[in-house]
């Protein structure tokens, strides 16, 4: 909520300004470089910010996928990594007569928050 408060357009102290510019630039920060994989593979119609403070802080169009960053791909690995969990704790509850694949199957279920509600 901090990070967003910067970009209302209304006028703030510069003080608050500064300590905002810096929350907006650790909150821009890419792990992947998402940017450029999405500019890379999808087309989406050119818009113009919403107002200057966004324009400012560079966030340069309205579309929030393209604004996100690495978020969708981090996001993709948290349920795809998750599928997974739930794949190898079915194979090893078929397998289960295999010593290794009981081991695979308790470390695949032991953080299963998706699937043990």
């Amino acid at each position: 909520m901090i990070v967003l408060s910067a970009l209302v357009d209304i006028v703030i102290p510069i003080n608050l300004f500064i300590f905002l510019e810096v929350c907006i630039k650790f909150a821009q920060m890419d792990i992947v470089g998402g940017e450029d994989i999405i500019a890379e593979n999808l087309t989406f119609y050119p818009t113009e910010p919403v107002n200057a403070a966004f324009d400012f802080f560079g966030v340069g169009d309205k579309n929030m996928i393209s604004n996100s960053g690495s978020y969708f791909f981090i996001l993709a690995g948290i349920i795809g990594f998750s599928l997974f969990k739930a794949f190898v704790n079915w194979l090893a509850t078929k397998i289960a007569s295999n010593h290794y694949v009981r081991l695979m199957g308790m470390w695949a279920y032991q953080d299963q928050f998706l699937f043990n509600c």
